[in-house]
């Protein structure tokens, strides 16, 4: 896989059909940006770091009418 060949990167392994894939790696090595950099460079795919991508509309209202 192409995020493997990138230094630091331990594992990975993917789902097509789930559209998902996990990533194992030493931080101090590389860092998501790095591999996920290196997946769209190699191949077609785009990825995004899980809990970091923007919050959706609906979720950020459900969490604001939960502090009321």
């Amino acid at each position: 896989m192409a995020v493997e060949r990138v230094e630091g990167v331990q594992e990975a392994s993917f789902s097509y059909a789930r559209a998902k894939g996990f990533v194992t790696y030493d931080s101090s090595l590389t860092s998501p940006e790095e591999f996920l950099a290196e997946l769209a460079r190699m191949t077609d795919f785009r990825g995004t770091v899980r809990g970091l991508e923007p919050a959706r509309e609906e979720e950020k209202e459900g969490r604001a009418n939960d502090d009321h």
